[in-house]
């Protein structure tokens, strides 16, 4: 039997009277079908004349997007946050076909997005609300917490440093010092505290999304590749995860090699003084010390494959054999705390859940008969 095979898109609009139906006569089938045949083949056509177009060529395209979250698509979902948040940005895509003579082929295609989000109102007139992380003018998701001037060296530097949050006789050196940055008159005056002291350090929305596809076939050969990643946004991780020895816990080799000692009191060190540590430490409070960049790209998938030639499958009754290897997660590139990832969701409290991105390896056929 002779079987037709047909690619492209179809108007599926123009088929709503048909699908909309709850039972149809064996004349609307036909139409439909024939509907089908006539639109798949019209687009294969355009594809086929698209495609010979494009080779060695740039094509893409650019758009410009601004959204307000209480527009009424979003009604309810602004209703819930009590905010009217706004969202503005840019998104490009670009894809470069390529060929070098008769069996090489390629293609590029990047992509890029930056947004920037602000919250334009709060409820009632409020110009912030720091137990939800959202300030007016700042974008949703706001890390809000202490700078910090690296750690105490020394007794000496303790002594001639603006009041902590615990008193200076609780203080020891390795442990984290915090900066005075105002106070009532708006102007630092001489103690930290919460009310005059936080500030918003970061936001764990990213504005960058980017990737790349990548895929080449050279004769039976062919080659593909996703890369992905987020940027220009913070993470901030604790207790169990970033902590060494809290409430009993384990501590890890990052924490090991970069700690604060008194045998080499770098002001600037990786981790605090070691220490068991609780939520109630003063080193743990939420500062800029805590907070990672979160960027990352990964390497999503790749798969390299062959196809067998056909004067070999069909001695074997088959019309169409291809073997590959795949893998998936591979490894990221990214600056956040080691042995974590910075695109998983990480809870801060005593029980927080966190299950790693495993990668994935694989190995298959695919048979065609």
């Amino acid at each position: 039997p002779t079987t037709a095979k047909w690619e492209g898109n179809i108007n599926v609009n123009k088929l709503g009277k048909y699908l909309q139906l709850n039972s149809v006569q064996s004349e609307e089938v036909a139409n439909i079908c024939e509907y089908f045949s006539t639109q798949m083949g019209r687009a294969t056509t355009a594809k086929k004349d698209q495609e010979k177009k494009l080779h060695n060529a740039v094509y893409g395209n650019l758009k410009l997007m601004k959204k307000t979250l209480t527009d009424k698509q979003y009604a309810d979902y602004a209703k819930v946050l009590n905010v009217t948040l706004q969202n503005k940005g840019i998104e490009v895509n670009l894809t470069y076909n390529g060929r070098i003579g008769n069996s090489f082929r390629f293609s590029i295609a990047p992509n890029f997005t930056w947004v920037k989000n602000a919250v334009e109102k709060l409820a009632n007139g409020a110009t912030e609300e720091i137990n939800n992380n959202r300030i007016v003018g700042q974008p949703i998701g706001i890390i809000y917490g202490y700078e910090t001037d690296g750690l105490f060296v020394d007794q000496a530097e303790i002594d001639a440093a603006p009041e902590q949050l615990v008193g200076k006789s609780s203080l020891k050196p390795g442990y984290v010092k915090y900066k005075d940055i105002s106070g009532p008159d708006g102007v630092p005056d001489g103690k930290v505290d919460a009310q005059y002291d936080r500030t918003v350090l970061g936001s764990t929305t990213p504005k960058f999304y980017y990737g790349l596809n990548l895929s080449a076939s050279y004769k039976g050969f062919d080659f593909s590749a996703l890369l992905q990643g987020l940027g220009g946004h913070k993470r901030l991780i604790g207790s169990y995860m970033a902590y060494a020895f809290y409430n009993g816990g384990q501590i890890q080799r990052w924490q090991a090699d970069n700690c604060w000692t008194e045998a080499t009191p770098d002001k600037w060190a990786e981790y605090p003084r070691l220490e068991t540590l609780n939520m109630n430490n003063t080193n743990l409070q939420t500062s800029d010390y805590w907070i990672r960049n979160a960027s990352f790209l990964r390497l999503k998938n790749v798969q390299i494959g062959y196809t067998l030639p056909k004067v070999w499958t069909k001695k074997i009754g088959l019309e169409n054999v291809r073997v590959y290897i795949s893998g998936q997660n591979l490894c990221s590139f990214n600056s956040f705390y080691k042995g974590w990832d910075p695109e998983n969701e990480i809870g801060t409290g005593d029980s927080p859940s966190y299950y790693p991105i495993n990668s994935i390896y694989s190995f298959g056929f695919n048979l065609k008969f």
